[in-house]
C-alpha cells in the first residue's frame, strides 16, 4: 500500500513527531514545538499567538520553548519556511508521462488541493509577507524556484533557445500570481462572488487547466483530454 500523502502540513508535523524516535531529544522537542506552533497558526493565526500557548500545546514548559526559540516570530518563520518546502516537494511532477494538458491538470490539482488543506497557514503566510521582510522574502524565494522550475520546462519542450529561458519565467510568473491571487480570494477572502468554487473545487481545476493550457499553447485540449464539456474550450478571438 502506497504511503498516505498528508497534504496538511500540521498533520505531516505531527507525523514526524511520531516518527522522530532516531533523533536527539532536543530535536525532538524542537520539532514538537514547531508541529505545536503550527497547529495554533492554522487555527488562530499569528497574531494570537503566544509562546505559553505553544509550550501548552506542546506540553513542554515554558522555558524549554525560548531554549529553541526566541520569540513567536522566529519559530513561525521556520513552520512557514517548512511548509514551502514542504509546497514545492509536492507539486514536483512524478514524471514526464502524459499528455500536455494531463500534466498541467495534475499540478493545478495539487496546487488546489495543497491550498485547501493549508489555508490558515496560507492567511499567515499572506499577511506576514505584508508586515515583515523575511516572510515576503521567502514567499519570493518559493515563487522563484517554482517559476524557474515551470519555464525551464516549458523552454525544454518548445525547443527554444536559451534567450526564451527569462520570458518563460515571466509567463509562468504571470500564471502562477493568477493562481495564487484566486486561491486565496476563494478560500481564504471567501469571496462570495466565487463561492461555488468553494463547493465545487473540481470545477476550479478543470477551469485554471484550460486557461494555463490556452496561456502556454495557444489553443484548447480536447474535450476528450479535459473528460467534459467546458465552454472555455469553443471560445475563440472571434468570440470576443
Amino acid at each position: 500500500m502506497a504511503p498516505r500523502l498528508f497534504l496538511d502540513y500540521t498533520e505531516y508535523l505531527a507525523r514526524e513527531v511520531q516518527e522522530a524516535g532516531g533523533l536527539s531529544k532536543g530535536e525532538r522537542t524542537r520539532l514538537r514545538i514547531k508541529a505545536a506552533a503550527s497547529r495554533i497558526l492554522a487555527k488562530k493565526g499569528y497574531h494570537d499567538l503566544r509562546m505559553s500557548d505553544i509550550a501548552e500545546e506542546a506540553k513542554v514548559s515554558h522555558g524549554a520553548v525560548y531554549r529553541y526559540f526566541d520569540n513567536k516570530r522566529e519559530v513561525t518563520f521556520e513552520v512557514l519556511q517548512g511548509l514551502g518546502e514542504r509546497t514545492l516537494e509536492l507539486l514536483l511532477p512524478a514524471g514526464g508521462s502524459g499528455t500536455a494538458y494531463q500534466r498541467i491538470q495534475s499540478s493545478t490539482q495539487a496546487s488546489v488541493d495543497h491550498f485547501r488543506a493549508n489555508i490558515g497557514l496560507m492567511r499567515c503566510m499572506r499577511q506576514l509577507g505584508d508586515e515583515y521582510s523575511e516572510f515576503d522574502e521567502l514567499t519570493m524565494r518559493n515563487n522563484a524556484r517554482w517559476y524557474r522550475m515551470v519555464a525551464s520546462g516549458l523552454v525544454k519542450r518548445a525547443r527554444q533557445t536559451d534567450a526564451a529561458r527569462k520570458q518563460g519565467v515571466g509567463v509562468a510568473s504571470a500564471l502562477g500570481g493568477m493562481v495564487d491571487e484566486l486561491l486565496h480570494n476563494v478560500f481564504v477572502r471567501e469571496d462570495p462572488t466565487l463561492s461555488h468554487w468553494r463547493r465545487a473545487p473540481g470545477q476550479l481545476v478543470t477551469m485554471l487547466s484550460i486557461l494555463w493550457y490556452r496561456a502556454v499553447y495557444g489553443e484548447s485540449p480536447s474535450a476528450e483530454e479535459v473528460g467534459a464539456e467546458h465552454w472555455l474550450l469553443d471560445l475563440d478571438a472571434g468570440d470576443l
